[in-house]
């Protein structure tokens, strides 16, 4: 296999990108979690975390409508919108490779 050499300015970019989306989806993962058991939207933590990932759910809001029965709830907005910030986070490191080159490698002998 051929090394390939990407500039710093790629490689902490794509790290940073890496965090973001790995931050987004674990808030929506504990989102998606409380709303399914009935978290009480007055504890404090769980008032905090609905009122943080809000502005990445609402954009999804009333594609699907919840699924509830007595023992769960699933908010199908959650579910949308990690699977669009998946995607769009795959197509934009896609995007970033393509964008930026690989280095020539070097070989000393």
């Amino acid at each position: 296999m051929d090394s390939q050499t990407y500039p710093r300015s790629y490689i902490m970019t794509r790290r940073i990108l890496y965090y973001v989306f790995n931050l987004f989806e674990a808030l929506l993962v504990l989102r998606l979690v409380f709303r399914a058991f009935g978290a009480n939207p007055a504890a404090t933590f769980t008032g905090f975390l609905y009122d943080l990932t809000r502005p990445l759910v609402s954009p999804f809001s009333g594609i699907f409508s919840s699924f509830s029965n007595a023992a769960i709830t699933i908010e199908w907005a959650t579910v949308v919108a990690m699977l669009v910030y998946a995607l769009g986070f795959v197509l934009l490191a896609q995007l970033l490779r393509i964008l930026v080159p690989p280095a020539p490698h070097e070989h000393h002998f």
